[in-house]
């Protein structure tokens, strides 16, 4: 269930679990851009915040909260739609992909009657995985019923 930080850091927070597993990101939709670049500072140089629009970040083993954190996926509600969403999922399902020891180099162009590779369908299916419960995440939210700044752009109806 998301829940909301506190109110000074005004995000929405849950954890997203690629395969309904045991690995894990946490997720921060932060309510403007500026405070998610605020509280991105510690990780980013202000040049590179500046064209920042949400981003996945992961952690080396000394830096994870515990073994299963794979590290944390940062939106805004002022750039946020399906797009963004599919975007920042599939750099996350590629830094799962790489922990999970995921062979990605049997993946081939292949005919158009042929199976896709176990490990095609397994990235995929995480990245889709990622992608629905961040939406779902949003849609049963307290913020699906507050105003948004453009509704045409945003995953989830107001």
């Amino acid at each position: 269930m998301p829940r909301r930080k506190s109110a000074e850091e005004g995000a929405l927070y849950f954890r997203v679990f690629p395969e309904y597993k045991r690995l894990y990101y946490d997720v921060y939709i932060w309510s403007s851009h500026k405070l998610m670049r605020a509280n991105l500072r510690n990780i980013f140089s202000r040049k590179e915040l500046g064209s920042v629009l949400a981003c996945v970040v992961t952690f080396e083993r000394e830096y994870r909260k515990s073994p299963t954190h794979l590290g944390d996926i940062h939106f805004n509600r002022e750039h946020l739609d399906r797009s963004i969403v599919g975007h920042e999922a599939t750099h996350a399902g590629l830094s799962w992909a790489c922990r999970v020891r995921l062979d990605l180099t049997q993946i081939r162009e292949r005919g158009i009657d042929k199976r896709a590779h176990p490990a095609e369908e397994r990235l995929c299916d995480a990245i889709g995985a990622i992608v629905h419960q961040v939406e779902e995440a949003i849609r049963i939210s307290e913020w699906r019923d507050e105003p948004a700044p453009d509704k045409s752009r945003l995953i989830y109806e107001s």
